[in-house]
């Protein structure tokens, strides 16, 4: 609830911006399809949240183990999802 409350605090802010971006994309764009893309309205701005608060409710993939192999020599292989560039940021 405290998310859609936020939400709703800012979705005034939110559509005077966009609307600025779609004035200046109508200036510079000629296709309406890409200005109908950019448009939000109260309706698009609470679907855009909706979706958000889903994805922010799904189980986080990183470290899941996808699978698992024993060789015949004794190894153990596994394949595990992982964040490549999360490990970047210790080097």
């Amino acid at each position: 609830m405290m998310q859609r409350t936020i939400c709703l605090r800012q979705k005034k802010e939110i559509l005077e911006a966009n609307k600025r971006d779609v004035a200046t994309a109508e200036e510079n764009m000629k296709a309406k399809s890409m200005i109908d893309r950019l448009s939000l309205d109260h309706d698009r701005l609470l679907g855009m949240a909706d979706g958000l608060r889903q994805i922010a409710k799904l189980a986080d993939p990183i470290g899941e183990v996808m699978s698992m192999a024993k060789r015949p020599n004794g190894l153990i292989i596994g394949k595990k999802k992982s964040c490549n560039r999360c490990c970047w940021n210790h080097f």
